[in-house]
């Protein structure tokens, strides 16, 4: 009986330690950046500093209001920051196109198997659109308005949202 009120006073004991230290560690959380990340951007132009097109990653950090343009030149790492208070506009345009030549394959395929279903069916699949949406940033840089241009693929939405995240008035 004693051995079985020790194990539990040491249980509670490592119990109430343990929730101390995690309200620690989410108090230090508190002071940390929030940053999502988006990778494989097909960076258009726009920036002095990155003037040829290549597919880069972005950085949205909202406790430092600003992003990074993230790309390798050569062997190196580098990071274009841009802060939200340089930031004029964001605007998006969103295109779509669907591949006439999947369609009908598709088409042609779901109708040999299946026959007239098939066909719908096979059209309606070989028919994915391809997200081609363009997202442009204009910024101040040094005493010029410029503008990024990303094409952004499936990531628009979420990259959009995190972009106009950085403009919110505080």
């Amino acid at each position: 009986m004693g051995w079985m009120i020790l194990f539990i006073g040491i249980a509670i004991i490592i119990l109430i330690a343990g929730i101390n230290s995690q309200n620690k560690s989410e108090s230090k959380g508190a002071l940390t950046s929030v940053v999502q990340r988006f990778s494989s951007i097909d960076y258009q132009g726009g920036h002095p500093e990155l003037p040829l097109p290549k597919t880069i990653n972005i950085e949205v950090d909202t406790t430092l209001k600003l992003f990074n343009l993230l790309f390798v030149d050569g062997s190196k790492l580098k990071r274009i920051p841009v802060k939200s208070e340089d930031i004029i506009d964001i605007s998006l345009e969103e295109k779509s196109s669907r591949s006439v030549g999947k369609t009908a394959t598709g088409a042609i395929v779901g109708g040999l198997l299946t026959g007239g279903i098939g066909l719908i069916a096979g059209a309606a699949i070989g028919a994915s659109k391809k997200n081609q949406s363009m997202l442009y940033i204009s910024f101040k840089y040094l005493e010029h308005d410029l503008t990024i241009i990303l094409k952004t693929g499936k990531k628009t939405n979420e990259l959009y949202s995190a972009l106009i995240g950085l403009l919110k008035i505080t």
